[in-house]
């Protein structure tokens, strides 16, 4: 682990590993919205990536945090197809997204190739890739962090620098990003569900008396199928059986080569750091999980992180509704949640049951084999 050199009476610049920055030096930059960019979450994933890492800061005169930017270096090894750049633009030409074909062939190769290994910067998560600003950080600090972001590429030996996700809310860095020569491709959607403070009856007035009969069916179906509703912290639930139910969703949408064991490491690592903090919204018959969804509280936010169905029981039992959407808005309310983060994927079910979206954009810039952006004398 190393960090950079601070003069006096500054921060650090970086650091290798998460365990090499300092709380005064990243904590204050971290928002309600941030959970993903906070310490805890970040060293989750980096001991479960086992990839290089990088975090830049740009400190102030001062010794204030002013930015700070998390990277990590993907290659054709590791198994997080859903925050690669040549996997998640393949997905995204094969679901239509506007830009995404025309960014494959503007690479001129195959897309492997071209981009790999590569940086992926602002969190190796899916949705909101960002730095993280300071209400005083502007442009120079955007470009300053970029800068140092295509330095690290190159001295990793790079072929590409992204930004995967993207949100079109966050003006700054899309504009920078794109005055820097960016390639640019429509990502998906990010979904986020604002909880009212009225709980579930006040939930539901924000339905047609349509769906509001149909969401009340749903439940009187799972009650007739004696499915009960357990929501408890995440070290009261057998991890095994979680992982499975994991592994048979992510198989029923194409990601088969993602194994329950794989699984599993990421949850009790998530255990081992975020305690309590990480809890399960799980669907429970004939003493057995049905279906869960595992939620991290962070600030007035709570994050959807992981879910699995055991879909041979579910037929056409809601778990998915009940355990991600009914059950988390009646608990949410209660602890004073004021949003809930469910990201990318499955728009349609999302805005059915309330949430609202956004869109990502990936962002690409290849590297020539000297680190120098591609076509850039």
């Amino acid at each position: 682990m190393t960090s950079d050199t601070a003069t006096p009476g500054t921060l650090p610049a970086g650091a290798d590993r998460v365990a090499g920055l300092t709380a005064a030096g990243w904590d204050p930059l971290v928002g309600d919205d941030d959970f993903f960019l906070s310490r805890r979450w970040m060293s989750v994933v980096e001991s479960t990536g086992k990839v290089d890492t990088r975090y830049l800061t740009v400190p102030a005169g001062d010794g204030t945090p002013l930015a700070g930017l998390s990277l990590a270096l993907a290659d054709r090894t590791v198994p997080w197809t859903l925050v690669r750049p040549d996997t998640v633009l393949a997905s995204s030409a094969g679901e239509g997204l506007p830009g995404a074909a025309e960014l494959l062939a503007a690479l001129g190769g195959d897309a492997t190739d071209v981009l790999l290994p590569g940086v992926v910067a602002g969190g190796r998560h899916v949705g909101g890739n960002r730095m993280l600003l300071a209400p005083d950080a502007g442009p120079a600090e955007v470009a300053r962090l970029l800068d140092r972001t295509e330095e690290w590429a190159r001295s990793r030996g790079a072929r590409s620098v992204s930004f995967l996700y993207t949100d079109e809310s966050d003006t700054l860095l899309n504009e920078a990003l794109r005055q820097r020569g960016y390639l640019a491709a429509e990502a998906g959607r990010y979904s986020r569900l604002d909880i009212p403070e009225g709980g579930f009856e006040d939930y539901l007035t924000r339905f047609t008396g349509h769906r509001r009969r149909r969401i009340r069916a749903e439940r009187r179906a799972l009650e007739a199928a004696g499915v009960e509703h357990v929501m408890a912290p995440l070290g009261d639930f057998p991890l095994p059986r979680l992982a499975g139910l994991e592994a048979e969703l992510f198989a029923k949408y194409g990601l088969g080569h993602w194994k329950a064991e794989q699984s599993l490491e990421v949850l009790e690592r998530t255990l081992a750091v975020l305690g309590d903090d990480a809890f399960v919204s799980a669907a429970v018959a004939d003493g057995e999980v049905r279906g869960f969804g595992l939620l991290a509280g962070h600030a007035s936010c709570w994050y959807a992180l992981r879910a699995g169905f055991d879909y041979a029981f579910q037929d056409k039992l809601p778990l998915y509704y009940e355990t991600l959407y009914y059950r988390v808005v009646e608990h949410a309310a209660r602890n004073a949640v004021h949003t809930v983060h469910y990201g990318l994927g499955s728009e349609d079910a999302k805005r059915s049951r309330g949430c609202t979206s956004t869109t990502q954009r990936t962002y690409v810039l290849p590297l020539d084999p000297d680190g120098r952006p591609a076509g850039n004398g």
